[in-house]
Order: C-alpha cells, then sequence, then structure tokens
C-alpha cells in the first residue's frame, strides 16, 4: 500500500513491467475545506494548505476519473471510518478476484 500523494498513471505503469503483479489502485479523498481543517488541525501542518495542494488534489482526481479508479471519499469520515471503507473494498475485491479464479 502506497500512502500520500502519488499518482495514479505513474503506479499503474511501475507495476505493468512486473508480471503477475495484483495492484488496485484507489484515491482517497476530502473535499478542500474539510483538508484544509485537518492540515491546519489534527496534522499540524498548515503550510500545505494552499492553492498547489488545492490544484493537486484536483489533479489526482481528474486521473481517477480518467483511469476509471474508485473513490473514497472521506470528507465525513473519521480516521477509523475511513479505514473501515477502504477495508469493505478490500475484502470486495478480494472477494472478486476468488470468483474470477473459480471460474477460470
Amino acid at each position: 500500500m502506497l500512502d500520500g500523494q502519488t499518482r495514479p498513471s505513474f503506479v499503474r505503469s511501475a507495476v505493468e513491467v512486473i508480471h503477475g503483479a495484483r495492484v488496485q489502485i484507489v484515491l482517497l479523498e476530502c473535499a478542500p475545506a474539510a483538508r484544509h481543517a485537518r492540515l491546519v488541525g489534527p496534522r499540524g501542518q498548515p503550510e500545505l494548505s494552499n492553492p498547489q495542494m488545492d490544484s493537486w488534489a484536483a489533479y489526482l482526481r481528474g486521473q481517477a476519473d480518467d483511469l476509471n479508479l474508485p473513490v473514497i471519499d472521506t470528507t465525513n469520515l473519521g480516521i477509523d471510518a475511513a479505514v473501515d471503507a477502504l477495508a469493505v473494498y478490500v475484502h470486495q475485491v478480494r472477494a472478486d478476484r476468488a470468483a474470477a479464479e473459480q471460474q477460470a
């Protein structure tokens, strides 16, 4: 799992050279106001709450949309709920892959 502001297209191109790699990219995002509140408050990184960060977040969302990637909006989720939402997604992907392997 990668954490951070990594371009989905970069991740996808990096794993294409690894035969047999099973990778699923999911964008975790939140509204700009929520990101600002988190950076200024609990994260203690107010310098990161700026127009450049907003543009980067919009760029990442655009890549997710262009690549038809799933998006989990964490605007109204606490950390535990965001982790739970990601876990639900991971379990679904694993179940789908297992079902596809049984059919093959």
